[in-house]
């Protein structure tokens, strides 16, 4: 799989090849689509966040395609093998439980899409407010 990957904190991301992850017992495995860029990631590059350990690859609110065997989770967690699904909200396929939290969920319709080899000008879009709304990675 491709990944921008973070060897020290407060260097730029470098683009490398890295093994499909094998799912563990409990797991499974998303092949990704989309990634988020979000202030949590800016702490996790400049390395501010604590007991984190490196090489990483930042990002944690992905779309993807879900690619393995399903685990016994319960309904809320239910994703369908080969299907698109949003990791960050935990919405099902159909959306609903994603919908009743629009009141409680700031939703922003404005994204802007950047191609994965630009990670490092998302972040600093992110850094300096040049970014409104929502800041998608795309493999």
């Amino acid at each position: 799989m491709k990944a921008m990957v973070l060897t020290v904190p407060g260097r730029p991301l470098v683009e490398k090849r890295r093994s499909d992850p094998v799912p563990r017992s409990g797991e499974l495995r998303i092949r990704v689509e989309a990634c988020a860029v979000c202030r949590t990631d800016l702490h996790v590059v400049d390395g501010e966040l604590p007991n984190l350990h490196y090489p990483r690859v930042p990002g944690h609110e992905i779309v993807g395609i879900h690619m393995s065997d399903i685990p016994r989770f319960g309904y809320d967690l239910l994703w369908h093998e080969r299907e698109l699904v949003s990791v960050a909200n935990l919405t099902r396929t159909d959306g609903l439980n994603f919908c009743r939290l629009r009141g409680q969920v700031g939703i922003v319709t404005k994204t802007t899409v950047y191609p994965l080899k630009q990670a490092n000008e998302a972040l600093s879009d992110l850094r300096t407010g040049r970014l409104q709304g929502a800041a998608v990675l795309i493999p």
